[in-house]
């Protein structure tokens, strides 16, 4: 079974434990990966990036530095064929523009966390067969760099303004998925969600 790295942090969080998101993420993918869950950032080795067939951040630099040694070998593996998911607040994993411009895009701020409506896009493989889906979570508003071409295929919507919430980018030789809802293990419990994940994961191991 292919094997993946799942970064967030267990003992030394604010908001985001990933504690309980572990065990959903690995059950939506448990007969396609072998999911390695942890808060070593050794894990960003390059030695060790280049066994993994898929990263999925779920961890915020609110919580413990991520160095450039980090960031670093997690950028050059995106760009050299690399596969990244991005859950929620994965989107700050590393405060630098490199990685900004890598994700397509910058947390900002959210209003206060409600029920949300999630539309997704028609022409997109990742929400084919999804319908619009309904999750508590936080709404989390972004800054967006011209620089970064990304296909936006999820929105949610507030006080009936859409706004983006899941995009794909192509980083050099690699991909990107990023999905907002994540605040609670709670939101990985959605089965449209769990399925959008799911669809995620094809579309990153596709090959171009």
């Amino acid at each position: 079974m292919k094997k993946a790295v799942l970064y967030g942090n267990y003992t030394n969080y604010l908001y985001h434990p990933l504690k309980g998101v572990d065990d959903e993420i690995k059950s939506i993918f448990e007969k396609d990966l072998d999911i390695n869950a942890t808060e070593d950032l050794n894990v960003f080795s390059p030695e060790t990036l280049k066994e993994t067939e898929l990263v999925i951040l779920y961890k915020d630099d609110l919580d413990t530095n991520v160095k450039a040694e980090h960031a670093a070998p997690l950028i050059s593996y995106v760009a050299c064929g690399g596969r990244l998911l991005v859950l929620h607040n994965g989107i700050s994993f590393y405060d630098g523009y490199e990685y900004f411009q890598m994700a397509g895009g910058k947390f900002d701020h959210h209003p206060e966390i409600r029920n949300l409506i999630f539309h997704g896009s028609n022409n997109h493989p990742v929400t084919e067969g999804i319908e619009n889906f309904v999750i508590f979570d936080e709404p989390y508003i972004f800054e967006f760099t011209s620089h970064t071409p990304r296909k936006v295929f999820l929105e949610y919507e507030m006080d009936e303004v859409k706004y983006p919430a899941g995009w794909t980018v192509d980083y050099c030789l690699g991909k990107i998925v990023y999905l907002m809802p994540g605040h609670t293990t709670e939101s990985f419990k959605n089965e449209s969600y769990r399925r959008l994940i799911v669809n995620s994961y094809r579309w990153l191991a596709e090959k171009t």
